[in-house]
């Protein structure tokens, strides 16, 4: 067996033509641009084009995925409306003076500070990757909640047991939460 180092040289001279492909694949640049991908659109669409209606077209949970993996900013929009949200919520806990109260006040409170945090984290996301930042983005990840701790999960159902109405929307925010969690952690990108 014999063992070759290839340096940045040898990548380029060596891996061109139809190899290129295979050179942006493995070293990490994106096979499918914007123009590509539009390209690719126009071939799909062509056998169907005199009955296809694009105000008429639903876009389908793996043409998402795909415009993420492209890092198109609008297609993270989805971080912002969910991080708005939890915010909203949170606001409705310090409308009602019972969830900070007595035995709820410590749920209430660790609640309240993770899904705050949270939103801002993932707001600042956001704007990250709309910027195009994605060392700094990166490093923002890195340091981001994998998941839900048991305190923060035990919250919204400490507050409906009390019978409290904001235990609904602390429910609505538990689940926002987790899924921005999940959206974070399916990009390939990131």
């Amino acid at each position: 067996m014999r063992l070759q180092l290839w340096t940045a040289a040898n990548v380029e001279t060596l891996l061109s033509g139809e190899a290129e492909i295979l050179r942006r694949t493995y070293f990490g640049e994106l096979v499918f641009e914007p123009f590509a991908l539009a390209e690719q659109h126009e071939v799909s669409v062509a056998s169907i084009r005199k009955r296809w209606l694009p105000e008429a077209h639903q876009v389908v949970d793996a043409e998402r995925a795909l415009r993420r993996m492209l890092g198109q900013p609008s297609s993270w929009n989805e971080l912002a409306d969910i991080s708005d949200r939890i915010l909203k919520s949170t606001t409705l806990f310090n409308k009602t003076p019972a969830a900070s109260q007595g035995s709820l006040r410590h749920s209430t409170r660790v609640f309240i500070d993770a899904a705050s945090s949270l939103a801002q984290r993932l707001k600042e996301v956001h704007e990250l990757h709309e910027d195009g930042d994605l060392v700094l983005l990166r490093q923002r990840l890195n340091t981001r909640p994998r998941g839900a701790s048991r305190d923060v999960a035990t919250g919204p159902r400490r507050l409906r047991s009390a019978k409290l109405s904001c235990g609904l929307d602390a429910t609505n925010a538990l689940a926002d939460m987790r899924l921005d969690i999940q959206l974070l952690a399916d990009d390939p990108c990131l």
